[in-house]
């Protein structure tokens, strides 16, 4: 749940918004100490400094405040002193109870943690989809990404802010013994070519003549607990087999590198 304190704006100097409107990203505040307010002794509907005060007289040994007493100031001259313990009460736990406080935001720590994207290959499939008269065929290479996490690979935000980029899976194919003047594949472009230098589509616009070495796809997000894929369409001249290496590359998920296919 995320309440809109700034009314779609951001809060300046207020770091749990600044990170997610600037930087897209999860961030929180997380006070780790309840300032001993533990319970409502007196049951008035409120836990205030009386209550405070008897929790740290029977569960603290009276430690965490200290008695009001008279004492000189140099420019504002008589003065009283005491109060709250401001370092290791009012701001902080008590010693002796500060292991159960610690303890309890590692393991919040490592529930955050656990929330994170965690991408892992999914499905992998070569499907030969068409033969032409001459020796050659049309195959479809499926490839999948799955995200184990509970979060998306990019926030919305993220990609609002242009702080992260697209998703995308790379292709970087074995053309060891290939002639570099008689092209044994292709890959079948699905869609219009981008204009040169825009950054997406497929790489390698060169010429059939030419071997063509890596080809890369822009994938959605994946979101926690699913699976993106996308597919390529490659032709095979002459009864031969393709083999290649697949990578995913996600700014905020991680990269998953060198997965093997064949292509036959």
């Amino acid at each position: 749940m995320y309440n809109d304190y700034g009314e779609g704006n951001p809060l300046f100097g207020h770091g749990p918004d600044f990170g997610y409107w600037y930087f897209g990203a999860i961030r929180y505040g997380d006070e780790i100490w309840n300032g001993a307010r533990y319970k409502d002794y007196d049951n008035d509907g409120t836990t205030d400094q009386t209550d405070i005060l008897r929790w740290d007289e029977e569960e603290n040994g009276g430690e965490g405040f200290i008695e009001w007493k008279q004492a000189r100031h140099p420019v504002y001259g008589d003065i009283e002193i005491g109060g709250f313990n401001p370092k290791f009460f009012s701001q902080n736990p008590p010693a002796r109870h500060l292991e159960t406080w610690i303890r309890n935001e590692g393991l919040f720590n490592i529930e955050m943690a656990n929330h994170l994207p965690e991408l892992e290959w999914g499905r992998i499939e070569v499907k030969r989809t068409k033969a032409w008269r001459a020796d050659s065929s049309d195959y479809q290479l499926r490839i999948g990404v799955t995200n184990r996490g509970k979060l998306p690979t990019a926030l919305e935000q993220a990609h609002l802010v242009k702080i992260v980029r697209e998703d995308r899976i790379e292709l970087e194919f074995d053309t060891t013994g290939l002639e570099k003047d008689k092209p044994s594949f292709r890959i079948i472009e699905e869609k219009k070519k981008e204009r040169e230098g825009s950054g997406k589509g497929m790489y390698g616009d060169q010429p059939e003549s030419r071997i063509q070495v890596k080809a890369s796809r822009d994938i959605p997000y994946t979101q926690g607990g699913s699976s993106t894929e996308t597919v390529f369409t490659i032709r095979l001249y002459n009864d031969s087999r393709l083999k290649g290496r697949a990578s995913v590359i996600s700014t905020r998920g991680g990269a998953l590198k060198g997965k093997e296919f064949i292509v036959r």
